[in-house]
């Protein structure tokens, strides 16, 4: 929630949605590496973390633009997917490669 929420604050801080979106990703990916068994989670997570960053500022008195939250939230869905499945499956590439191989029978 602290990554989605801080990627929420860049989102209003800075403009560009290339920033964001790496962000984003690597947030997810991140968490999706930490967590692997449901990479689903953080992407929904980070996906409505910057439209609520975008509310809270509206609250405060900034000007609301409509398309930058539905950039924001697509920005936000499609890196924390690729991110968070890219996590997911990187977790479950090492965990194969480094566990012990099964001991053959009669050795």
């Amino acid at each position: 929630l602290l990554l989605g929420l801080t990627s929420g604050y860049v989102h209003i801080i800075i403009p560009d949605p290339t920033v964001v979106a790496l962000l984003a990703l690597a947030s997810a990916m991140f968490v999706g590496f930490m967590q692997p068994e449901k990479p689903w989670i953080w992407s929904i997570i980070l996906a409505l973390s910057m439209p609520v960053a975008d509310t809270v500022m509206y609250l405060k008195g900034m000007p609301f633009y409509r398309g930058r939250i539905e950039g924001a939230v697509v920005a936000g869905l499609v890196s924390g997917i690729v991110g968070g499945y890219a996590g997911s499956v990187g977790r479950r590439t090492l965990r194969k490669m480094f566990e012990k191989p099964p001991a053959m029978p009669g050795a």
